[in-house]
């Protein structure tokens, strides 16, 4: 028993069980910069999705993050600068108070205000989504399909 180090929750992150365990909370997601808002929190910025989202994960568990208000998830910053770790649409008290209490607990945390995610959607190069392709209408048509006429056939 003594071999088994005691490690702060929150500290290491195991693997992401969230939609198994909890059937109704969606599992931590990449977002677009655009779908930023409000004020928020960055737990700072990582080279690879998957520890940006573990080291959210790991401030979702910990005992201050585990009521936090808000949206969570990992957002691809501009220019290639890497992943973030945030958490967004909170008001500015709370996201006081949380970047408080994380940087408590020695875990990194700046309070993102709605000028600055605002700034980051600004510069992002997120892909809009494409319209759908129309099919080329006649010249002359009006673009309607024409239809079939259905031919009954009678008994004799």
């Amino acid at each position: 028993m003594a071999q088994i180090s005691d490690t702060p929750l929150g500290a290491i992150v195991p693997a992401d069980l969230t939609s198994t365990v909890c059937k109704k909370k969606p599992p931590v997601t990449a977002v677009r910069a655009k779908e930023l808002a409000g004020w928020g929190i960055s737990f700072g910025n990582y080279e690879t999705l998957q520890k940006a989202d573990m080291a959210l994960r790991g401030r979702l568990i910990s005992p201050v993050g585990m009521d936090a208000p808000g949206k969570a998830g990992v957002v691809r910053m501009p220019n290639k600068q890497g992943f973030a770790a945030m958490l967004w649409n909170i008001d500015q008290p709370t996201s006081q108070a949380l970047c408080t209490d994380y940087r408590s607990q020695n875990a990194p945390c700046d309070v993102m205000t709605p000028g600055a995610f605002a700034q980051i959607a600004a510069v992002s190069k997120d892909p809009e989504p494409k319209p759908k392709a129309e099919a080329p209408v006649a010249q002359g048509s009006d673009g309607q399909k024409p239809g079939k006429k259905k031919i009954k056939k009678t008994a004799n």
